[in-house]
């Protein structure tokens, strides 16, 4: 958000940091996501290869009143029989389809659990003496999926299923036509044997169920579970990057469309809005980097204001200053053009005072538009402040003691450098002595001390006049800043304005003091840097007082 309010920051970290921050997170949960894919893939293999329906039916018959009742196409397919025996092996109970319906208990030992796998291998072969032998392999496994045979046995049998080699039955002699279809598993097209434990009344039994093999048999199972699996972790893993995504957007997001909305405003003109934004380092950094620019631009505008406001304030005063003489000369230069006066060097000697003003008027307009000037180059040179200012002084001098007004100077011997331009600087003296001059009566007099403090040279002029309206005294450097009325005949406005610029240029300040020391009522005070040589110490240096003279 854009206002006005100035905030501390607070900065939470790099944004480099916020991103490692997340992508640990987001490590972590991928790892989480790699663990539970591990684990479902590997129950999966597992349940996938597990007759879950022939348990279920175990489970409905136990509690069922009646067996009959229960459906057990629901759970073991269409084309499907069931057969209960007991612990003896004797058939007790009977429905659908089945292939065999009696079992000895060397058969309910081939029959696999709901939970095995049993994978059958028969070869035919044929001995010397011509007679054909079956060669049958049983592989028995928990996953039909794995290389990893839990337990296998072998069977040789001749054509009238007379044993001649058995690894489970070592001693049986003979497979019936019921067991050899459980031992080979043929009891019809696409029909398997499976069996379960089963307790009815609290006794134990053994459920064996055929049923009709389809495409959702074990393995297709495992696939469909498989797809599944796949199909989650896709979906989960991109949830994942669609969430750090929109984390790590939020954080870039926040701060850009906070610096779109204000560079917006600023475009507007609206300068000065501040950013108020508390997040990575990077970003505060950019909002504050922004904040000062804008602050920047709102004081640009304000000085650009004001400075057309001067510009007008300024053309306003040169129309204003220009008119009056040059009103008077033209009215006397057409009345004496049409033969209207008779004393022609009374009106002449107005229009040369006037045209005399108007060349000032110029003047100091002139110097005023040269120091404000972005190009201006100052001719600045080494000057003892002392003896310039006691020279300009006694020049002035005699002009002072002929209108009967006095001179005050406390100056010292020894050399002050400064480094100013003299011809400009002769400027300020000369508008503080002219206003002197102007606006202060006989018997007055003007003060001038100089002394340093430290590395700055302390120039003092100030007169003991009617001084200036409090009201006054804070736009006095002010272009076209005239004071009140007993000060203001004649006069541009622009002379302590172009002396303040001199100064400025020259590295120093002039001010007015708002409590002249007395007897002044008008204290001007001017500080300039003192030049020292590259090696000369003069910070030990103070010099407070000279040799004072009064004239």
């Amino acid at each position: 958000m854009i206002n006005k309010y100035k905030g501390i920051r607070v900065k939470r970290g790099s944004f480099i940091n916020t991103i490692v921050r997340n992508y640990i997170i987001f490590s972590a949960l991928l790892i989480v996501l790699i663990y539970a894919v591990a684990y479902l893939t590997s129950y999966n293999t597992y349940e996938s290869t597990i007759d879950n329906g022939v348990k279920k039916l175990a489970s409905a018959y136990r509690e069922a009143d009646d067996l009959d009742k229960v459906k057990y196409q629901k759970y073991i397919g269409n084309g499907s029989g069931v057969v209960i025996l007991d612990r003896s092996g004797k058939t007790v109970y009977i429905k659908g389809r089945c292939p065999v319906k009696t079992f000895t208990q060397d058969s309910i030992k081939l029959i696999p659990k709901n939970d095995e796998i049993v994978d059958v291998d028969i070869h035919t072969s044929t001995r010397g003496d011509g007679e054909k032998v079956l060669f049958i392999q049983r592989r028995w496994t928990t996953d039909i999926y794995s290389e990893y045979i839990d337990s296998a046995d072998t069977d040789v049998l001749d054509t009238k299923h007379n044993v001649i080699y058995s690894t489970k039955f070592p001693d049986k002699t003979k497979y019936t036509n019921d067991e050899y279809k459980v031992l080979t598993g043929k009891f019809g097209k696409d029909i398997s044997i499976i069996k379960t434990g089963l307790r009815l009344d609290g006794k134990k039994y053994t459920l064996v169920a055929f049923q009709k093999l389809d495409m959702v048999s074990a393995m297709n199972r495992r696939e469909r579970n498989t797809l599944l699996i796949v199909a989650g972790t896709i979906v989960a893993y991109v949830l994942m990057i669609l969430i750090f995504s929109r984390l790590i957007t939020r954080k870039v997001k926040k701060p850009v469309n906070a610096l779109e909305r204000a560079m917006s405003d600023v475009s507007q003109g609206k300068t000065g809005g501040l950013i108020v934004y508390d997040g990575p380092t990077e970003f505060v950094d950019m909002c504050d980097s922004f904040n000062v620019m804008s602050k920047k631009l709102e004081e640009s505008e304000k000085e650009n204001q004001a400075m057309r406001d001067a510009q007008q304030k300024m053309i306003s005063g040169i129309a204003h200053d220009l008119k009056t003489p040059v009103t008077v000369i033209q009215g006397y230069a057409k009345a004496i053009n049409d033969g209207l006066v008779d004393d022609q060097e009374k009106y002449l000697k107005t229009i040369e005072e006037k045209s005399q003003r108007l060349t000032e008027l110029i003047d100091e307009f002139h110097q005023y538009a040269m120091m404000n000037r972005p190009d201006l180059k100052l001719n600045i040179e080494t000057v003892d402040i002392c003896e310039y200012t006691r020279e300009y002084l006694a020049g002035r001098y005699p002009e002072m003691d002929i209108e009967g007004r006095h001179l005050s100077l406390d100056i010292p011997d020894d050399c002050i450098p400064v480094r100013i331009d003299k011809s400009r600087f002769n400027r300020v003296y000369n508008n503080i002595v002219n206003n002197y001059l102007k606006y202060c009566g006989e018997n007055s007099t003007f003060y001038c001390s100089i002394y340093q403090r430290d590395d700055k040279a302390v120039i003092t002029l100030g007169d003991d006049g009617p001084g200036i309206p409090a009201e006054v005294r804070k736009t006095i450097f002010d272009p076209f800043v005239k004071g009140d009325s007993s000060r203001a005949s004649g006069g541009s406005g622009l002379g302590l304005s172009i002396a303040r610029d001199v100064v400025r240029g020259c590295g120093g300040n002039i001010i007015l003091t708002d409590y002249p020391a007395d007897p002044m009522k008008t204290e001007f005070v001017i500080t300039l840097p003192v030049w020292q040589e590259e090696g000369e110490d003069r910070s030990s240096r103070r010099t407070d007082a000279g040799s004072g003279e009064e004239k």
